[in-house]
C-alpha cells in the first residue's frame, strides 16, 4: 500500500490530460471548431484560385492554418484555465492511497474509491504518474508528491496488478 498525502496537482502537471496533440488531432479538432462548412470553403479557396497565382493561395491558406491554429490554441488554455478554477477538487489537498484493491482519495469535501477494474490505462510522464478514469476524471499524481522508493513501488504495483489480469493499457519509464 502506498499513501501519499496532500497531494495538489499544478495547472502545468494537469495539462497532460489534454493529450499529446497530433496533425491527426489538430484536424479534427479544427474541423470541429469551424465545422466542415469552414473546412470545404478553405478546400474551395484553394482549387478556385490555384490556377491563377499558386505562390498568393498557397501563402494565404499557409497564413489562415497559422492564424487559425493560434486561436485554437488559444481557445484551449483559456478553456482549460476555467475548468481548473471551477474543479471543486483543485484547490484542495487530497490524499492518496495505492494498493491492490485500487486507488483510494480523500479531501475536505469527498473520499472516493477507484476500482482498478474502472482504470482504464496509467502512464507515466516525467512529471506525473496519470490513471485514465471514465471520461472527465483523469487523475493526475504528481511525481514531486511522491518519494523516490515511493516511486518505484508504484510502478510495482502497478505491474503487479498487470499480472494479476488487470486489462488497461501501460506506459511507464523502466
Amino acid at each position: 500500500m502506498i499513501e501519499v498525502p496532500a497531494v495538489q496537482p499544478t495547472g502545468e502537471e494537469l495539462r497532460s490530460q489534454l493529450g499529446d496533440m497530433t496533425f491527426t488531432s489538430f484536424v479534427e479538432l479544427a474541423y470541429r471548431l469551424i465545422g466542415p462548412f469552414g473546412l470545404v470553403l478553405l478546400f474551395a479557396f484553394g482549387l478556385r484560385y490555384a490556377d491563377r497565382d499558386q505562390e498568393k493561395v498557397l501563402f494565404a491558406i499557409f497564413v489562415a492554418t497559422y492564424v487559425l491554429s493560434g486561436l485554437i490554441g488559444w481557445w484551449l488554455r483559456s478553456t482549460f484555465r476555467r475548468a481548473i478554477k471551477r474543479a471543486p477538487l483543485a484547490n484542495q489537498p487530497v490524499d492518496w492511497t495505492l494498493s491492490t484493491e485500487g486507488i483510494g482519495l480523500k479531501a475536505p469535501s469527498m473520499t472516493a474509491h477507484l476500482a482498478w477494474a474502472a482504470v482504464s490505462g496509467i502512464r507515466e510522464s516525467r512529471r506525473s504518474f496519470e490513471f485514465r478514469a471514465p471520461p472527465g476524471s483523469d487523475l493526475v499524481l504528481p511525481k514531486r508528491s511522491l518519494a523516490p522508493a515511493q516511486v518505484d513501488e508504484l510502478r510495482r504495483l502497478v505491474r503487479q496488478i498487470q499480472a494479476q489480469g488487470w486489462a488497461g493499457s501501460l506506459k511507464l519509464k523502466h
